[in-house]
C-alpha cells in the first residue's frame, strides 16, 4: 500500500480578540491536520519561519512518520532550541498527530497509550486589589467547579501589578511594539502577599488548592523568604519565583522552604528543564505544548520528569489556542505524572473561529473521543480575521523601581475601560494625543471611563478608527527618536451630522458622566463683539429651532434630554485654548438655553444648576498627520495605521477638580505622560500657556512663514525669528502673567524653545498660524492693554499682529509666500476688503476683529511694523520692533 503524503501546508493568521497563528496540513488522502503556531509577541516571526523554511520541507513527506519529521526539522536547523524554532516545529507536530488520529479513527490519547485518568484537573485565575475583592473572585471560581485557583493580588502603593486585572476583558498578552512599564516595589510585595494569601486561606478553609505566581520578580533570598512565609497557606505551588535563566539559585530557595515550586513556561526544550528536574529543584515543569516542540516533545519531558518525581503541568494562557489546549488535554489524559492544566478560558469570538470537541466542566478538561486532536478552525471562519492593529509586544510590563532601574522586560497592554463614561466632541489629533492618552494613564486604576469620540462633521477619522477597533497610534517624536503609544480608551466613534440621534442619546445616557470638547476656538460660535453666543450664526439658529449641529447646540440639546429624563449630574469639560474655557462654555450654554422656547428654557436652565463646567489648560504640540507619520507608525507597530497622530513627548494638563459625577484618575502618570495637575489656579496655568507658549508660537509661525519657512523648528532657528520670540516672551508676555505656585517660569520658557526646536516633529507654520483672528483675540489684547496702561509700548505684540496681517491679508501686489497663503483664516474675506486701502484703516479693521479696544498708539505701531514687513521683509521688521534698525 502506498504511503500517504503531505501535499499542502498553509499558515493562517487570525485575531479573534488576540493573535493566533495556525498551521493547516493537508494530505493526498484528503486528511487535514491542525497545529497551533502562536508565540505570544512573536507571532509573525513564527509565521514567517513556517512559510519560508518548514512548509516547503513538508511537501511530499509521509505524515505518519511523526518522530522522524520532528527529528528532521529540529536537527536539520543549525539554529536550534529557540522559541521561534520550537513553536514552528511544535505546530507541525500537533498537525501530524491530528492527521494520525483521523487516519486511525481514534482520539490521540488512545495512540499515546490510552487514558490513565478519566479527566484532567485544571486551574484558573482569580485576582483582586483588596482582600475582600480577592475572596469574592476565588468564591466565583469555586462556584464554577474549579478545585484549584491561581490567586494574584494587588499591592498597596503600586498602581499596576502584572497579572491582576482591573476589569473584564483582562488579557495578559500585551499589544504594541514598545512595552508599557510598571513601577515595582519588592519590599511592598513581600510585606503584603503572605498576609493577603493567608486571609484568602482563612476565608476558604483547606479547599480549594491555591497557587501563586511571582513572575520572576525575586532574588534567591527574597524567593526563599516568600516561600517560607507562605508555608502556612499550604500552596499547591509557588511559580516563577526567580528569573529562569540562572537555575543554580533555586538550590538556595529549595533549601529554605517546603513550598512546592513550579517553573518553565518560558522554556523551549527538554535541555532547559534537565537540571531543574534531575536535581529535583522544582515540583512542576510548566512547559507549553506550543513553544516546547509539540506533543512529541512534551511526552519526552514527562518521561524524564517521571523518573525524578516531578509533575508536568502545562502552561495554558489565552495565547494557547483551542487547538493546543486539545493537544495538552490528550497528553494529560495519557500521562501518569501530569499535575494540573492551566485554563483561562476563551472569549466567544475564539470559539466562533476554532471548533473543538474538548470540554471544560466543573474545573476539569476532557479532550473528547473524536478521532483527532480535535481543535480546528471552524469552516465558517475560513477567512482569517486581521491581526488586531499590531502584533503583541510580549507578555507583561517592564517593572521599574522608583529609582528608575528596569528589573525585567515583560510588556503588557494598557487596560481597557470598563464602560463608556465620557462623550467627547471633536476627534481632532489634539484630543487623541492629549486627553485620550491621559485617560489611558488613568485607566490603570480601572473605572468606566471609556470615551465615545464624536466627530461633528467629517467622517474620515471616525470611520478609520472604527475599522481599527477604535485603536490608533500616537507617535511621540523627539530628536532622540520615536516612541509609539496606543491609548486603548475609545469605546466607539460617531459622526454627529450623520447620526445625531445616536450622539444625543449618548450625551443623555445616565452612564455618561463627562461631556468634553476639543472643537477649536471657532467651534464655540462666539460673537467676537460680545464674547457671548453668536445668536445670528446659521448653525446656532438651526439648533435653536430643533436640530443639533454646533458644539454648543449638541451639548445643550443633550443636557435638555437629561433634564427631562433622569436628571443625573454631569460635567462639561472644555479642552480648548480659551481663557476660562469652562466659564466661557457655561455662558454659551446658558445663553443658548435662554433663547429656547419658555418650557425648554426653564427645564434646561434649572438643570444647569447641577452641571459643572471645570476650567482647564491643555498643553501639547500636536502637528497634522502626514505620510511620514503613517510610515513611522507602520514601522513601529509592524502594521498599517490609517490615522496615527504625531506629537511631542511633552504633555501638561491643569484642571479644576469640579466634577459633578466623578472623574478618571487623571492625576495618575502613565502612557508616557505625567499626571494632570488639579488646582484652583487654572487661570494662572492658562495665562502661562496662552501667552508664553501660544502667543510666542504665533509670532514664530507668522514670521517664519513670511521668511519662507515651512516648519516651526526651522523658523525658530533663524536668528531674527529667535530674537523676536525671546523678546515677545520675556518682555511682553511674561510680565503680564502671575506664575502659578511651584512653576519655574525661566525653566518653562527655556523648555519652550527646546520644544519648538524639535525638527523631527515637523510642526508646520501654516498649522500654527491658522485661525489667527480667533487665536490672537485670546493672546494679544489683554497683555497689550496692560503694558499700554503702564505707559509702555509692547513692540513685539504689535509685531505679532502686523505679521498675522501680512500673512493672511497682505496689500495687493505683496506675496506672503506659499506657507502664509496656506493658512486658514475665517476672517480672510473681511480683511481682504480693507487690504487695498490705507494701511492704518486695514490695521484698525484687524484690531477690531481681535477686540479689546486697543488705543490708537498701538494701532499706529502695528501699522509701522506692517509696512516694514511688506516692503522690506522679516529681518528689517524684527530690527524695527527691537529698536535696532538703521535708518533707510
Amino acid at each position: 500500500m502506498t504511503a500517504d503524503r503531505i501535499v499542502a501546508a498553509e499558515v493562517l493568521i487570525t485575531s479573534p480578540g488576540r493573535n493566533h497563528v495556525t498551521l493547516k496540513i493537508t494530505t493526498r488522502d484528503g486528511l487535514v491536520g491542525w497545529g497551533d503556531a502562536t508565540l505570544n509577541g512573536r507571532e509573525l516571526a513564527v509565521a514567517a519561519y513556517l512559510r519560508e523554511h518548514l512548509c516547503p520541507q513538508l511537501l511530499g513527506r509521509d505524515p505518519s512518520r511523526i518522530e522522524d519529521t520532528w527529528q528532521y526539522l529540529y536537527r536539520g536547523a543549525y539554529w536550534r532550541r529557540g522559541p521561534v524554532t520550537m513553536t514552528a516545529v511544535g505546530a507541525v507536530d500537533l498537525a501530524l498527530w491530528d492527521v494520525k488520529g483521523k487516519a486511525a479513527g481514534l482520539p490521540v490519547y488512545q495512540l499515546l497509550g490510552g487514558a490513565v485518568r478519566d479527566r484532567v484537573r485544571a486551574y484558573t485565575h482569580a485576582t483582586g486589589w483588596e482582600v475582600a475583592q480577592l475572596c469574592d473572585a476565588v468564591d466565583a471560581v469555586v462556584e464554577r467547579g474549579f478545585t484549584a485557583v491561581r490567586v494574584q493580588t494587588g499591592v498597596p502603593g503600586l498602581d499596576t501589578v502584572y497579572g491582576v486585572r482591573r476589569g473584564p476583558g483582562y488579557e495578559p498578552a500585551g499589544r504594541g511594539t514598545v512595552p508599557a512599564e510598571e513601577v515595582w516595589d519588592t519590599a511592598a510585595y513581600l510585606r503584603h502577599v503572605p498576609d493577603a494569601l493567608a486571609a484568602v486561606r482563612a476565608h476558604t478553609g483547606p479547599e480549594p488548592a491555591l497557587l501563586h505566581d511571582a513572575h520572576h520578580r525575586l532574588t534567591p533570598i527574597e524567593a526563599a523568604r516568600l516561600g517560607k512565609a507562605l508555608e502556612p497557606v499550604d500552596l499547591f505551588w509557588l511559580e516563577d519565583v526567580t528569573p529562569a535563566e540562572n537555575q543554580d539559585v533555586l538550590r538556595r530557595v529549595r533549601a529554605h522552604t517546603t513550598t512546592p515550586l513550579a517553573i518553565g513556561e518560558v522554556f523551549s526544550t527538554l535541555w532547559e528543564f534537565q537540571q531543574l528536574i534531575t536535581e529535583q529543584l522544582i515540583d512542576h515543569a510548566r512547559a507549553a505544548v506550543t513553544h516546547s516542540g509539540g506533543i512529541s516533545a512534551l511526552r519526552r519531558l514527562a518521561a524524564l520528569a517521571d523518573v525524578w518525581q516531578v509533575k508536568v503541568s502545562p502552561h495554558g494562557p489565552s495565547d494557547v489556542s483551542p487547538i493546543a489546549m486539545a493537544a495538552s488535554a490528550h497528553v494529560a489524559l495519557a500521562t501518569p505524572n501530569h499535575g494540573i492544566q492551566e485554563y483561562m478560558g476563551y472569549p466567544e469570538q475564539v470559539h466562533e473561529v476554532f471548533r473543538h470537541a474538548w470540554t471544560c466542566d466543573d474545573g476539569h478538561l476532557h479532550p473528547g473521543d473524536a478521532p483527532r486532536a480535535r481543535g480546528r478552525r471552524r469552516r465558517g471562519a475560513r477567512r482569517p480575521l486581521p491581526l488586531r492593529t499590531r502584533p503583541a509586544a510580549g507578555r507583561a510590563p517592564p517593572r521599574r523601581l522608583d529609582d528608575g532601574l528596569v528589573t525585567a522586560v515583560l510588556p503588557t497592554e494598557t487596560p481597557a475601560p470598563d464602560g463608556t463614561g465620557i462623550v467627547h466632541l471633536g476627534l481632532s489629533n489634539f484630543h487623541r494625543a492629549h486627553q485620550a492618552v491621559h485617560t489611558a494613564a488613568a485607566l490603570a486604576g480601572g473605572g468606566p471611563w471609556g470615551i465615545l469620540g464624536v466627530a461633528p462633521r467629517s467622517a474620515g477619522i471616525a470611520d478609520a478608527m472604527a475599522a481599527q477597533e477604535d485603536r490608533y497610534a500616537v507617535v511621540e517624536i523627539s530628536p532622540e527618536g520615536e516612541r509609539v503609544v496606543v491609548p486603548a480608551v475609545h469605546t466607539g466613534t460617531a459622526v454627529a451630522v450623520r447620526e445625531p440621534e445616536r450622539v444625543l442619546g449618548a450625551l443623555a445616557a445616565e452612564s455618561t458622566r463627562i461631556v468634553s470638547l476639543t472643537v477649536t476656538e471657532q467651534g464655540y460660535t462666539i460673537d467676537p463683539r460680545t464674547g457671548g453666543l453668536d445668536l445670528d450664526h446659521p448653525g446656532v439658529r438651526a439648533d435653536l429651532a430643533g436640530s443639533a449641529t454646533t458644539a454648543v447646540g449638541l451639548v445643550a440639546r443633550g443636557l435638555l434630554r437629561r433634564a427631562r429624563g433622569h436628571g443625573a449630574p454631569v460635567s462639561v469639560l472644555s479642552c480648548d485654548n480659551l481663557l476660562g474655557n469652562g466659564d466661557v462654555t457655561a455662558r454659551l450654554v446658558r445663553e443658548f438655553a435662554a433663547a429656547l422656547p419658555p418650557g425648554d428654557a426653564a427645564a434646561l436652565g434649572s438643570y444647569l444648576d447641577t452641571v459643572t463646567f471645570p476650567n482647564s489648560m491643555v498643553d501639547r504640540i500636536v502637528p497634522a498627520t502626514t505620510d511620514a507619520t503613517r510610515a513611522a507608525a507602520a514601522r513601529l507597530l509592524g502594521t498599517a495605521d490609517a490615522v496615527p497622530v504625531p506629537s511631542e513627548p511633552f504633555s501638561m494638563w491643569a484642571l479644576e477638580d469640579r466634577f459633578a459625577a466623578g472623574r478618571p484618575a487623571w492625576d495618575r502618570a502613565g502612557a508616557g505622560v505625567p499626571g494632570a495637575v488639579f488646582t484652583d489656579d487654572v487661570a494662572g496655568y492658562e495665562l502661562l500657556k496662552l501667552r508664553l507658549l501660544n502667543g510666542t508660537h504665533s509670532l514664530i509661525a507668522y514670521l517664519g512663514a513670511l521668511a519662507g519657512e515651512d516648519l516651526i523648528a526651522r523658523s525658530v532657528a533663524r536668528p531674527a525669528v529667535r530674537g523676536a520670540a525671546e523678546r515677545v516672551l520675556h518682555d511682553d508676555h511674561l510680565p503680564t502673567v502671575a506664575v502659578p505656585a511651584g512653576v519655574d517660569a525661566d525653566a518653562y520658557a527655556a523648555r519652550l524653545f527646546t520644544r519648538w526646536s524639535n525638527t523631527a516633529l515637523g510642526h508646520r507654520t501654516r498649522q500654527v498660524g491658522s485661525d489667527g483672528s480667533l487665536k490672537l483675540a485670546q493672546r494679544i489684547p489683554g497683555p497689550a492693554a496692560r503694558h499700554l496702561a503702564d505707559g509702555r509700548m509692547p513692540h513685539h505684540l504689535a509685531l505679532t499682529v502686523a505679521a498675522w496681517l501680512a500673512c493672511v491679508a497682505p496689500p495687493p501686489g505683496s506675496d506672503p509666500g506659499p506657507h502664509a497663503a496656506a493658512m486658514a483664516e475665517p476672517a480672510r474675506d473681511r480683511l481682504a476688503a480693507t487690504a487695498g486701502g490705507p494701511a492704518p484703516a486695514h490695521v484698525r479693521a484687524g484690531l477690531e476683529l481681535l477686540g479689546g479696544e486697543l488705543p490708537d498708539a498701538f494701532a499706529a505701531r502695528v501699522t509701522e511694523l506692517f509696512e516694514v514687513l511688506v516692503r522690506h521683509g522679516v529681518d528689517d521688521a524684527v530690527a524695527e520692533a527691537a529698536g535696532t534698525r538703521s535708518a533707510a
